[in-house]
This record gives C-alpha cells, sequence and structure tokens, in this order.
C-alpha cells in the first residue's frame, strides 16, 4: 500500500495461537492450554523487527471482539462512516471500503485480537468460555495471549503496545498491570541474545475505567455528563444560537469544565443542603421537617440557572430539574436522537446505537477467506451472547461477573506505572460521547492523582472517533506524537 507517498510492503495474516497458563514452578513441564485466541495481524517486511513496534487492538463490551476498530479504525483499509453525517433509512446503509491512508502501519505493527467467546476464539477443554467472563482471568487471557504471540514471533526485544477501546480501556489497564507484574518470566528466551522489552505503552481509547466515579470517589456533586451534552446542545444549535460563540470546541469545553466544577457543582450542594428543623420526626410525634432554603442559596441557584439556560439553549428549565436527580439535566434541544456513542447522530427507521455490528461482521466473514486466505466453518461471532443485557442496557456485560475484582481502572494504572515508571500512556476521548465521557475519564485521573502523568486528549467525535472524518487527522497527530515519544517522563519517574 502507499503511506504518506511511499509505497511500502506488509504481510496480512490470520490465525490461532494457543494463550498457556504460566508455568507452575512446582511442576515446570505441565503446559495448561486455556484458550485458542484468534487474531489478525499486519506486519511491515520492509522493517527490521526486532525494534519495530508492535500493538495489540483490543475493543470492549465486555463482549466483543476487535470489530469496531478493526473494520473501521487503523487497520490497511476500513470503512469511511463519517459520522454523524449517517443515512436516515436502513436501507441506505452502506458505507465505501477503502484504503486507510492514515493507518498506523508506519508508526507500528497491528494485531487485532478476539477475546474467548468471540470471533473465533473459543476455550480449550476442559476450560469453558464462562471461566473468562470476568475481570481477572480476561485480563489474564490478554497477558498470556500477548507472551505466546511474542514469543513464537521472535518479538521479544521489540516494543509493546496495548490499546483497548470503551471497556477494552479497563481491560488493558488491568493486563498491563499483570505483563508489568509477570516481568519477563512469560516469555520464550531470544536466541538473538537481544534483551527482552515488557510494554512500552497503552492506549486508552474512549476507556470505561473502574466503577461509578460519583460513588467511589463520593462526589455529591455527580456532572460528569453534563459537558459532553452542553457539547452535543452547540452542535445542534449551531453558531449562531449557540452559547460557545466564538470559542473554538477545546476553548469551550475548557469553560465548561471550569463552569461546572466551579459554579454548578457548589450551588448543587448548597441547593441540597438539608438542615432538620429543631423537634421534628423521629420521637417527637411531629412530621420531619427541613428549615426553608435561605434567599442566598436562592439567589445563588438563580443565578447559576441562568448561565445554565444559556448553555443548554432552553428557557424553560426549571430549578429541580437544574440540580436534583444526582446532578442530571434534560436536553430538549431540537434535532437530538438517541445517539449515545455519538449524540450528534440520528435516524428515521433504525437504531443508531450499534447499527454497524452486523455490517463490520458480515465484512469480517468475507474479508478473512478473500483478503487474507483464511477459511473457517465456524460462525464469526460478533459478541458473546445477543441476548446478555445488563442493567444499563448493554450486551453481554451482564455476563461478567465483578466479584473476583472491579474491572481495571486508575489503580491497575497506578500499579503498572509503579513496575514501571518509564511506561507511556495516553488517553483520547470524543466530545460527543455519552457512554464514556471525557470528564469522567479526566475526574478519576485526578482523585487517583495520575493527571499529570496520564494525558487526555479530546476530539471532535463520539465514542469511536475514528468514524469521523474530522477527528481522524488530529488524532493520527497525537498517536504519532505518542508513539514517537521516548519512554521517560519527568513527572512518571518522580511518582
Amino acid at each position: 500500500m502507499t503511506i504518506n507517498g511511499k509505497t511500502v510492503w506488509f504481510t496480512a495474516k490470520a490465525g490461532h495461537y494457543i494463550a498457556y497458563a504460566p508455568k507452575d514452578p512446582k511442576n515446570p513441564d505441565k503446559k495448561d492450554a486455556k484458550a485458542a485466541i484468534f487474531y489478525v495481524s499486519y506486519t511491515r517486511d520492509d522493517l527490521p523487527p526486532e525494534n519495530r513496534p508492535v500493538t495489540f487492538f483490543f475493543n470492549g463490551g465486555p463482549g466483543f471482539p476487535a470489530l469496531f476498530l478493526h473494520a473501521a479504525s487503523w487497520a490497511p483499509k476500513r470503512f469511511k462512516m463519517d459520522t454523524p453525517n449517517l443515512p436516515k433509512l436502513k436501507k441506505d446503509l452502506k458505507f465505501p471500503l477503502i484504503d486507510t491512508s492514515d493507518t498506523l502501519l508506519d508508526q507500528t505493527d497491528l494485531v487485532f485480537v478476539d477475546p474467548v467467546g468471540t470471533g473465533f476464539s473459543e476455550a480449550i477443554a476442559p476450560h469453558k468460555k464462562e471461566e473468562f467472563y470476568a475481570p481477572t482471568p480476561d485480563a489474564e487471557i490478554v497477558r498470556d495471549f500477548v507472551a505466546r504471540y511474542v514469543s513464537k514471533n521472535s518479538r521479544q526485544s521489540s516494543p509493546k503496545y496495548l490499546y483497548g477501546e470503551s471497556w477494552g480501556g479497563s481491560r488493558v489497564a488491568y493486563a498491563g498491570a499483570l505483563i508489568e507484574d509477570a516481568g519477563t518470566s512469560l516469555y520464550e528466551p531470544d536466541l538473538s541474545g537481544r534483551p527482552t522489552k515488557l510494554l512500552t505503552g497503552i492506549v486508552f481509547h474512549s476507556p470505561s475505567l473502574t466503577g461509578d466515579e460519583c460513588k467511589l470517589f463520593n462526589i455529591p456533586d455527580c456532572y460528569l455528563t453534563l459537558p459532553t451534552k452542553a457539547m452535543a446542545v452547540d452542535y445542534f444549535l449551531g453558531p449562531a444560537k449557540s452559547w460557545r460563540g466564538k470559542r473554538t470546541l477545546e476553548e469551550y469545553a475548557d469553560y465548561l469544565r471550569v463552569f461546572f466544577a466551579e459554579r454548578f457543582a457548589p450551588t448543587f450542594v448548597q441547593y441540597n443542603k438539608k438542615e432538620k428543623v429543631p423537634k421534628t420526626g423521629g420521637k417527637s410525634g411531629l412530621p420531619l421537617a427541613y428549615q426553608p432554603k435561605t434567599p442566598e442559596v436562592l439567589a445563588l441557584a438563580e443565578s447559576t440557572l441562568t448561565e445554565l439556560r444559556n448553555i443548554f439553549g432552553d428557557p424553560s428549565l426549571t430549578v429541580e430539574e437544574a440540580f436534583s436527580n444526582y446532578g442530571d439535566i434534560p436536553v430538549r434541544v431540537p434535532g437530538l436522537g438517541g445517539g449515545l456513542y455519538d449524540m450528534r447522530t440520528k435516524a428515521d427507521d433504525y437504531d443508531v446505537n450499534l447499527f454497524e455490528v452486523p455490517i463490520f461482521g458480515n465484512y469480517l466473514s468475507t474479508m478473512l477467506p478473500a483478503y487474507v486466505n483464511y477459511f473457517n466453518e465456524n460462525k464469526y461471532f460478533t459478541n458473546i451472547c445477543d441476548c446478555a443485557i445488563d442493567d444499563r442496557g448493554i450486551k453481554g456485560a451482564g455476563m461478567f461477573s465483578y466479584k473476583d475484582h472491579l474491572r481495571g481502572g486508575v489503580v491497575e494504572i497506578a500499579q503498572a506505572l509503579k513496575l514501571d515508571p518509564k511506561l507511556k500512556m495516553l488517553v483520547i476521548h470524543g466530545y460527543y460521547d455519552i457512554v464514556t465521557t471525557f470528564l469522567e475519564t479526566e475526574s478519576l485521573l485526578k482523585y487517583a492523582g495520575l493527571d499529570k502523568i496520564v494525558p487526555v486528549k479530546v476530539f471532535e467525535g463520539g465514542h469511536m472517533m475514528y468514524y469521523t472524518e474530522a477527528a481522524r487527522g488530529p488524532m493520527k497527530k497525537a498517536l504519532d506524537e505518542f508513539y514517537m515519544a521516548q519512554p521517560a517522563t519527568t513527572v512518571a519517574s518522580q511518582n
């Protein structure tokens, strides 16, 4: 293919590697084959592999293969989607398959990995696929697959990266900590004598990190979705009506961060503070009563409400709507559809959320034999189970038990950095993604003391920012800078 005006040669390869459990020191000759993990890789033929970076890509769900990343992000070929400009009718859902001129193949070899139970990946008896539907075994199988791929392809000395999208972000956080903790013990010796490298970096793409941030950090003013909603309002109102005015998207996002932290949050706390009227409730025999809100609190609420009405383009917004329901605010802007992964998306006769799953699944089913000469009689599973829906309406997630361990997050990020302070990390988000919002991640990192170590960059897109053509150039530039940056950082080395 042609990259940056130059012809380059690469090999596209598909297959399985067996992920083995780490050797038991008490029984070193025993090999526990846990699962056959399906992958598709793209490796450059015109560059020496021993120092060539290799990146392992994982989608989320949990329960999805590397479907979205493989079909539309950085592989040599991709679907051109350009959200939010989707067809209004389902019959018109046709997207061109194009060469990816901005592929990451200029920076790194690419390995797209399907977790157990998805794609063509299967557990090996006596193991069952359900064993891997929990955070700990899921992260462990990532660690073990990476070790197997590296050893089989003699990539011990290659810089290694993990790239996780959505729930996959928590997956690579946990797996990254496990890889660092295991050290070089998982890899076969490099016969060339070159030193074995562990991880060089991790990319968190629209990550879903650990838990309910509001409860986890006891944030009473949980407003983490509001800047995202405000950005969507700005999009629908347009420059003439939006409160953004002449500010750039980045400048407006900064304004929203400050407003909701320094104006909305204190107002929310004051408005919801309750002071009991003495001698009411309990054993008093009188109904429980609270002191009326002071004139100062009412004036503060009214002042903040005025700015909220401007931000949300809604003069009908009431005080109760603004400062109740745990800090959430309804959006009534004209044109808003049902898009969760990108709030700008809307259609007439189909759900804009995950509509692409069958399209991408059909593509991979036909691409594998046609493009990489790979044939499989089994069905390519685009997710673990269409019937498993958790209490948030997300398919697959309900099959994952968090009893053994919370899914990976800031704790595992901190653990990985403690084991290797030189480990590079980057978080990328979309302004219009309400599933995993940029302020959510920024707040987690801040409360964990990691915000100066792990940078967050936000782009003009939704959950899958690579669907939006306007976001791809800036994203690629940020990723290029990440891959080319030196591993060590002054801040990281001090922690």
